[in-house]
């Protein structure tokens, strides 16, 4: 029996609300793949830091992408969305139903 969940992210992904992006792993080979890219924040995460210092870091977008195009995004790894580049800014998570990738990137 074909998993529900998995036709509704194929649709998805297949939509016009993904694109193609670039992905490098880390010493590896290009590959396109499918990503979706939420809207924009202001570009600026904001972390308590100690007492009053608050530190600040440029942050880029979590883009979402199936496991089956990038099975273990790292660190480290690149993603070329158009004429933007970002690098993978730390740990992925998989969402719920094991089928899809946040990964939390920074402008490179």
């Amino acid at each position: 029996m074909v998993d529900p969940f998995a036709q509704l992210a194929d649709g998805l992904f297949a939509s016009d609300v993904a694109s193609d992006v670039t992905y490098t792993p880390s010493g590896g080979s290009a590959a396109t793949v499918r990503a979706i890219r939420p809207e924009e924040t202001d570009g600026i995460d904001a972390l308590d830091g100690f007492d009053d210092t608050r530190i600040r870091s440029a942050v880029g977008p979590v883009f979402r992408i199936r496991v089956s195009q990038v099975p273990i995004p790292a660190k480290g790894d690149t993603i070329v969305d158009g004429s933007e580049t970002f690098t993978v800014s730390g740990p992925a998570k998989l969402e719920r139903r094991g089928l899809v990738w946040r990964i939390p990137t920074k402008p490179a």
